[in-house]
């Protein structure tokens, strides 16, 4: 969803005010408007300045240091007009993690369908093959992801879904079993973002709201996976997987989407991970920098995931 500062103001009031919102955004009529008749500000921007030391010093006085590993949510729309590149920036987090520690980035793709077939459901996708092209499927997360997963010495995830790149010391063993079950789910107990998460993990957003954009929030509700207590989850997927001459068929869990368009307490989370102090939230020469360590989301939302938190107005769907 558009995170216009007022409506985000307004779905923070309270969950239920945000659900609601949720529900018009997503409805047919509105989609229908936005596609045809909003048009996108396409003005010449200032030129802004922006200091990367900065950025670096903060990043360092909130505990970041070498060694550890760094999960990095992005847009380069502030930095556009500073005369600072995509590459300055991954220099900047690469120098700052050391050699000994890892800089990861999402890199959500899109996928082509294999076969068409419009009387498919949208939740019986697993009779459909669809293609995920490690090299090149297109990534949806922005420009600097992508560079960062272009650089010689990156590795990407085989998983489809909430995918990530890497450089560093540990880049290699946080994918090594992503594909062991049966049916991966995105988040799950194999996967890189539970790898991080034990390693606690230094999460930040540079220029983007955190919590939008929080792909590491899914982990509990993935590692818990069938035990977790909302009815009706997941959808399969299958997918044909190729890395330059590795090809591989795998079925793949997935949550399905209406949770997240129209379930999911976006601003009632961010609200509580600031009221809370798990998240810190701060401007530096214009661009918005959050940050959060990966333990203490992880401990806070499972101890609320009873409830199926944070997602409402879900009782009835509740084991």
């Amino acid at each position: 969803m558009a995170n216009n500062s007022i409506l985000q103001k307004l779905m923070g009031s309270s969950f239920h005010v945000e659900m609601v919102i949720r529900r018009i955004y997503w409805s047919k009529i509105t989609q229908f408007i936005r596609k045809r008749f909003v048009v996108t500000d396409l003005g010449t921007k200032k030129s802004t300045i922006i200091n990367l030391e900065n950025i670096n010093n903060h990043l360092k006085k909130i505990g970041l240091k070498k060694g550890d590993i760094l999960i990095v949510h992005s847009s380069f729309t502030p930095f556009e007009n500073s005369g600072i590149s995509p590459f300055d920036i991954i220099n900047m987090l690469l120098d700052l993690v050391g050699k000994e520690g890892t800089l990861v980035m999402p890199v959500i793709r899109s996928h082509e369908k294999y076969k068409k077939n419009k009387n498919i459901k949208n939740d019986n996708l697993e009779v459909v093959e669809f293609e995920y092209n490690v090299k090149k499927s297109p990534v949806r997360t922005g420009i600097i992801p992508f560079y960062l997963m272009n650089k010689k010495n990156a590795i990407t995830s085989l998983i489809p879904f909430n995918t990530i790149t890497s450089i560093g010391s540990e880049s290699k063993q946080m994918i090594k079993d992503e594909l062991l079950d049966k049916f991966p789910t995105p988040n799950g107990i194999n996967s890189p973002w539970k790898y991080c998460t034990d390693r606690n993990a230094l999460v930040i957003s540079l220029g983007i709201d955190l919590t939008h954009n929080l792909t590491i929030l899914h982990t509990p509700e993935d590692v818990m996976n069938e035990n977790w207590p909302v009815k009706d989850w997941y959808r399969k997927r299958k997918f044909k997987i190729t890395n330059k001459d590795f090809v591989l068929t795998k079925t793949f869990k997935e949550r399905k989407p209406d949770w997240g368009k129209l379930h999911f307490g976006e601003r009632t989370l961010a609200k509580d991970l600031l009221a809370e102090s798990i998240m810190n939230s701060v401007s530096i020469d214009g661009v918005l920098l959050e940050s959060l360590r990966s333990k203490d989301l992880f401990n806070y939302l499972n101890s609320r995931n009873h409830s199926g938190y944070p997602y409402f107005w879900i009782k009835k769907h509740l084991k």
